[in-house]
């Protein structure tokens, strides 16, 4: 096998654990960046039903992005 072969195969746990950090990090910085919209949702929904607790039909998603 040549030296990027074999390089490549010592080096795949670290390579694997810098993506599956990557994915967890980008997972995160999403879930922050979406909270304040879904919080101004659920306030307008509960403002339109008039109510202080929605009930799972009441909020559910019927829009994406």
């Amino acid at each position: 096998m040549g030296k990027f072969t074999m390089g490549l195969r010592r080096s795949s746990p670290t390579i694997l654990t810098a993506l599956g950090i990557v994915g967890v990090v980008g997972t995160a910085v999403t879930a922050v960046r979406a909270t304040p919209k879904a919080l101004r949702l659920i306030k307008a929904k509960k403002d339109e039903l008039e109510t202080d607790k929605l009930t799972p039909m009441e909020g559910r998603w019927n829009y994406v992005a």
